[in-house]
């Protein structure tokens, strides 16, 4: 249970809260914004004329007081709202206005300063659950982003039972839509000056673009040397993605090892299962490939490695 509320302020709030509103269905309306509970402001006998406004301000922050089992919340946030209230300067065109504006405004200078821990605490509660909020939103997304993956795989694995042609297709739409959940501000399928690119991709900064392959057979040198060129006939700052679903034939990242500056990395099926397995984030594995290949050379580094060093 929260620490009670310290006794000290309870008459300073009351006779904030007499002095600063003259009429009652002012100070009536005033506790119903500050409370947030009509039903509770409305117990009180607000046609009574015999009852004073101060009385009917008593009444209820005792009534606070002594329940803040129930009500300590409610009670702090009268305090602060109380503290934190528009300057009573109508109070001036009443009958002898200044003498009650000069009251108000004292009671409201004493008042001001005696809220402080109250409003340190209430600023804690708010960024706790301010962050708890952003946990959540964190959660969800996750959440969100990890059935969209689950739901990716599924379509992977009944596409392998696919033929040939619609296997390939198949292939395209879920790397594509692989690429949207990790915000790769993918492109899709497009011909060039004659050639014609799986898609495109931007990672931090970086732009790539695609040879997706799904065959009976490893990838032979021939087919990634021909990406190779693609990739080089674009700007410096281009990469490519080779992805075989069926791998690569051994002698390949040597043999284009051979033929210049490294612009291709190689992914095969068992990167792209890695992913869907939710073993490794697609952005992550690439640019770990992208580091590997330009700290040894190597353009084929597996997911499970990587996922073994971790």
């Amino acid at each position: 249970m929260a620490q009670q509320v310290n006794p000290a302020l309870i008459n300073p709030l009351i006779r904030v809260l007499s002095t600063a509103y003259w009429y009652r269905n002012e100070l009536r309306d005033f506790l119903i914004v500050a409370t947030g509970d009509r039903s509770l402001v409305f117990r009180y006998p607000w046609q009574d004329k015999s009852m004073s406004k101060r009385d009917l301000a008593t009444a209820l922050v005792h009534d606070l007081t002594q329940n803040q089992d129930k009500y300590r919340d409610v009670l702090v946030q009268l305090i602060l709202t109380a503290a934190d209230m528009p300057d009573p300067v109508s109070l001036k065109h009443l009958e002898d206005g200044a003498r009650k504006y000069q009251m108000a405004r004292e009671a409201i200078d004493v008042f001001h300063p005696m809220v402080e821990p109250y409003r340190k605490e209430q600023e804690e509660i708010t960024e706790f659950q301010r962050r708890l909020q952003t946990q959540k939103d964190i959660d969800e997304f996750r959440r969100h982003t990890n059935q969209m993956i689950d739901d990716l795989k599924v379509k992977f694995l009944e596409s392998e039972k696919m033929a040939a042609q619609p296997r390939g297709y198949a292939l395209e739409g879920i790397l594509n839509e692989l690429f949207e959940v990790f915000n790769l501000e993918s492109r899709r399928p497009f011909t060039a000056y004659g050639e014609q690119i799986d898609g495109s991709f931007t990672l931090s900064g970086t732009d790539y673009i695609l040879e997706a392959k799904w065959q009976a057979k490893p990838i032979a040198a021939g087919d990634v040397t021909e990406f190779a060129g693609k990739v080089t006939r674009r700007l410096d700052n281009t990469l490519g993605l080779f992805i075989s679903m069926s791998g690569f034939q051994k002698s390949v990242p040597d043999l284009v090892a051979r033929t210049g500056r490294h612009s291709v990395l190689l992914m095969d099926g068992g990167d792209l299962m890695a992913v869907l397995d939710r073993r490794i984030a697609l952005d992550e594995l690439i640019t770990r490939k992208k580091r590997h290949a330009a700290e040894t050379g190597d353009i084929q580094l597996s997911a499970w490695t990587i996922l073994g060093q971790l």
